[in-house]
This record gives structure tokens, C-alpha cells and sequence, in this order.
């Protein structure tokens, strides 16, 4: 087989490529895009929000906690909801959103998890379950973290946009 041998010239063609970026300077542009005419378009519809709730649930049936209520004559565009829940090794559960929309109806919906890696606690590692739902602007006024799993615990993550309530 063929041993490559290192070029003699490189240490020559290093130097002149330094040299020639200290004479066209920092300011070189190698790429520019023409100047922009319009406005720039607004990135979000409100004002950014986001809050997280922890639930621990000692029994196992369903605990519900408020984790947010839209301030009157607001509603929050909810785009994702994230979180995860521990629970003793070889324990169910699950975590759920209760939510409600602005003409007063509630509703749940469980947020999808899968088993990630164990999770430390204090009785020592537990099963812990990870997920998300994307949700792209779903307009709410309360929300509730919703845990079911005996001695178990969990946190939802509510990411979205604070807008004025449309009558």
C-alpha cells in the first residue's frame, strides 16, 4: 500500500491564503444579498408566554392543578406543551392537559410520552416517561396538569402567545 507523503508546497499555499485574507481585511464580503425594501413581517402574534406546573401524586387517580388562567380579555395561543412524569419502577401513568377555551367548554387531552432514561429520586430510580405535543396557536384561557400514577410525579411546560380576546 501507498504511504501518502505530505505535500511540500502546503506550508507556501497556508501562507498565501493568510496573506490574502489580511489584504482584503474583516469587512470582505464574500455574499450579500440585496438591500431589503419592505417591512420585516411580525414573528409572533402577542406577547410571548410560558409557565410550567409540577403535580405530585401520592394516590394514583387522577390530580388535577391549575397551571395558568389568561388574564381577563386575554387568551393564550398555545403552540406546545412538553413535559415528563416519574413513577416507581414498573409503575403506569400518564399526564394529561385540561384545558379551556374561550367559550367556557373544558376539555383533556393526554400528552404523548415515551420511557427516556431512569430518574433519580430520593426512593431511588424511578421510570421516567418524556413527551410533547405541538399544538400551533390553539387559543385557551385556563390550563391544568393532570397526572395519574400512584406516588408519582410530573411537570408540564406551556409554551405560546398572550393575545387580546377577539369578541
Amino acid at each position: 500500500m501507498k504511504r501518502w507523503q505530505p505535500y511540500a508546497g502546503a506550508a507556501l499555499v497556508v501562507t498565501a491564503l493568510a496573506v490574502a485574507l489580511l489584504m482584503t481585511g474583516s469587512d470582505a464580503a464574500i455574499a450579500q444579498s440585496p438591500t431589503r425594501t419592505s417591512p420585516s413581517p411580525t414573528w409572533w402574534p402577542g406577547a410571548p408566554f410560558a409557565t410550567s406546573k409540577v403535580v405530585i401524586n401520592a394516590l394514583g387517580v387522577q390530580k388535577c392543578e391549575t397551571a395558568f388562567t389568561a388574564d381577563a380579555g386575554n387568551v393564550i395561543l398555545l403552540t406546545t406543551v412538553s413535559g415528563s412524569f416519574n413513577v416507581p419502577p414498573g409503575g403506569d401513568g400518564s399526564i394529561s392537559m385540561k384545558y379551556k377555551l374561550p367559550d367556557g367548554t373544558t376539555h383533556i387531552i393526554e400528552v404523548p410520552m415515551h420511557a427516556t432514561a431512569k430518574a433519580l429520586q430520593a426512593a431511588g430510580p424511578f421510570d421516567q416517561f418524556t413527551g410533547s405535543l405541538t399544538l400551533g396557536g390553539f387559543p385557551i384561557i385556563e390550563a391544568q396538569t393532570c397526572l395519574i400514577g400512584a406516588s408519582s410525579a410530573g411537570q408540564l411546560d406551556f409554551m405560546g402567545y398572550a393575545v387580546p380576546l377577539e369578541r
